[in-house]
């Protein structure tokens, strides 16, 4: 019988019934009266830990490394009938209905957890088909579809059933029935996030721990690995490669992304959902809302077009996809960084931080680029400052849905929902703005700015990701979470 206790000094807690817990009363987890695999230790919890993050690494980073196929796709496999604008779509689209995919898959899968294992092997055999599929495809729709419609779906049954145990890390709310969620780690929470030694109030935002940093390496290294398969290679037997990896990857680790508890006894205890909609009346929520909305549309430009910039600005073969690594790398230390400033200070700060230096680093680095140093400058100032701001969802679920955990959990949603949206609408945007070309600027052109069509891309970035503070107008924030 293994029992796991909070220290009540550390936490407040409520009761199932919403009343208020006194905080010198202790509090048990129902693993009462039942034998369950050990939390913190044992083969059963790490194996889960290390499942996570190869399922983590593989479905993420697969959609993030989209930017090295485009210009292979525009130069290379269709080069007398490229549709920017469709090419530039199929990665848009493989993160943007994952994203979306979060508000009905993180909604379900905890009211029935039963259907977790179908679901993730129904999963793994679309995405696998997908890449399959995309192998033996011919013309721009059929990528389309394959690599970014159904490959988007397969990946998100895949990843967030397996990862819905874990999802109370990122807005840890001081209620029973969210603490229960840490079905595997609890006192060792450290091993999935990168400050144990913090308040358990202030895991939220600084949880881009062991799990959540697979798609920080697996942004660095797939890149690199789609780009050598595809010029060496060609794109069938990548793809064939691609479909090879994530199946024979993940169906080891499949028996080990389980629950603690039996399904039935997850299901008795299972209760409805009761949201707060009255929030969404509320000024403070429509603020950061358009804010993530808005730093999601200028975000998703930079990480789609740096490999074929590169190529436009005659840079070697390698610097685009350099480049797109240390983008997706210096994320990871600004969730860090961004996660720790939103739980210490006032919220208002890191995401000034966060919106004016992304903005900076488009106007003043990608603007003047002429060479690899300053691009690759960029690139690390931009993913950190600009990959960063995710981090931040926690406090502002926080801010809104304050103590309350189904709130929380379907505010939580929308945020990665809105982001998902904004991908997709971002593409024919940009694209549009690159077809400007004639007008403005020519390809001899000595910096960023200059160059046809990216002057004016280059230009609408920086204002939507400046526009995106408008989510510090809310008034509902407070000052450092202690």
């Amino acid at each position: 019988m293994a029992e796991i206790a909070v220290e009540p000094l550390e936490l407040e807690s409520y009761l199932a019934d919403g009343e208020r817990r006194s905080p010198s009363q202790e509090l048990s987890f129902p693993d009462q009266g039942q034998d369950l695999l050990p939390v913190d230790t044992g083969f059963a919890a790490y194996s889960y830990l290390f499942a996570n993050f190869v399922l983590e690494l593989l479905v993420w980073s697969y959609a993030f490394s989209y930017a090295v196929f485009l210009p292979y796709y525009a130069n290379v496999v269709f080069p007398h009938h490229a549709n920017l604008s469709l090419l530039s779509l199929i990665g848009t689209l493989a993160t943007g209905i994952m994203y979306m995919a979060a508000l009905v898959v993180m909604r379900v899968c905890p009211r029935y957890p039963w259907i977790k294992r179908p679901m993730m092997l129904s999963g793994l055999f679309i995405s696998t088909a997908a890449l399959v599929g995309a192998a033996f495809s011919t013309e721009p729709w059929q990528l389309l579809l394959t690599q970014g419609v159904v490959f988007s779906i397969g990946g998100s049954a895949l990843y967030y059933p397996a990862t819905s145990l874990l999802c109370a890390i990122f807005f840890l709310s001081s209620t029973l029935s969210e603490l229960c969620r840490f079905e595997w780690f609890v006192e060792r929470r450290g091993l999935v996030c990168f400050f144990p030694r913090c308040s358990p109030r202030i895991y939220s935002s600084q949880a881009s721990g062991l799990i959540l940093s697979g798609t920080g390496i697996g942004g660095i290294v797939v890149p690199f690995m789609v780009n050598a398969l595809l010029y060496k290679y060609g794109m069938r037997s990548t793809f064939l490669a691609m479909a090879g990896i994530l199946c024979l990857c993940v169906l080891p680790i499949l028996p080990f992304l389980k629950s603690r508890y039996p399904a039935n006894r997850a299901a008795s205890s299972r209760q409805a959902a009761r949201i707060n909609y009255s929030v969404f009346r509320s000024i403070p929520f429509w603020c950061l809302l358009l804010s993530n909305w808005m730093q999601s549309l200028g975000h998703s430009v930079p990480s789609l077009y740096l490999p074929a910039f590169a190529s436009d600005l005659h840079l070697s073969g390698t610097t685009g996809v350099l480049v797109l690594a240390l983008l997706n790398g210096a994320s990871v230390p600004g969730r860090i960084f961004m996660g720790f400033c939103s739980d210490r200070f006032d919220l208002r700060i890191p995401m000034l931080l966060s919106c004016l230096g992304s903005a900076g680093a488009v106007f003043f680095l990608w603007g003047f680029t002429n060479s690899t140093g300053l691009l690759v400058a960029f690139a690390l100032c931009y993913g950190f400052t600009g990959g960063g701001f995710s981090s931040m969802w926690p406090r502002f679920v926080s801010s809104i849905a304050k103590d309350d955990p189904h709130t929380s959990y379907f505010l939580m949603s929308t945020f990665y929902a809105g982001r998902g949206i904004a991908y997709i609408v971002s593409t024919p945007i940009s694209t549009g703005l690159l077809n400007t070309r004639s007008a403005w600027g020519s390809r001899s052109a000595h910096y960023a700015y200059g160059m046809k069509g990216y002057g004016v891309v280059i230009f609408f970035t920086g204002m939507i990701l400046l526009g995106s503070g408008i989510g510090v107008a809310s008034r509902s924030f407070g000052g450092a979470r202690r």
